[in-house]
């Protein structure tokens, strides 16, 4: 098992599921990572961890952006800083997973929140509309 560290740097790689990007493809080459934002640096640091070859791959593809887009988004364009030895704190990956995941459920709700009072809000636009004041439209979620 090696552990690796490099960092990806970008004005738009945050709030795009960026994150949860590296980390799907972390799954599909068989290694741990631990992707952390550092908003004030413009950057993502990412720990990878297994063996060497699959980090190596997993490293590779980030260079080459073949990372799978989410939500129907291209990746945004970034830089990817060379690879080195990580010999920072040793990482609790299931904590870490399980912050991940709580920290990405939250987004979810509020974006669903947003969404629905966006719906909310095409909704009353339409009733407003002439020649609907006739007409009973019902809510397309309620």
């Amino acid at each position: 098992m090696v552990d690796k560290i490099f960092f990806i740097n970008g004005k738009k790689i945050f709030d795009i599921a960026f994150r949860p990007a590296l980390i799907q493809l972390a799954d599909e080459v068989g290694i741990k990572a631990h992707a952390t934002n550092l908003k004030d640096k413009e950057q993502v640091r990412v720990v990878a961890s297994g063996s060497s070859s699959s980090v190596q791959t997993y490293y590779g593809n980030i260079v080459n952006k073949q990372l799978s887009p989410t939500f129907g988004e291209k990746p945004p364009e970034y830089t990817v800083a060379k690879m080195k030895d990580y010999d920072g704190p040793d990482i609790d990956w299931s904590g870490y997973n399980r912050q991940f995941m709580s920290a990405q459920l939250a987004k979810s709700v509020g974006f669903f929140n947003y969404l629905d009072k966006k719906i909310d809000a095409m909704h009353n636009d339409i009733k407003k509309q002439p020649g609907n004041n006739h007409k009973r439209i019902k809510h397309p979620t309620k």
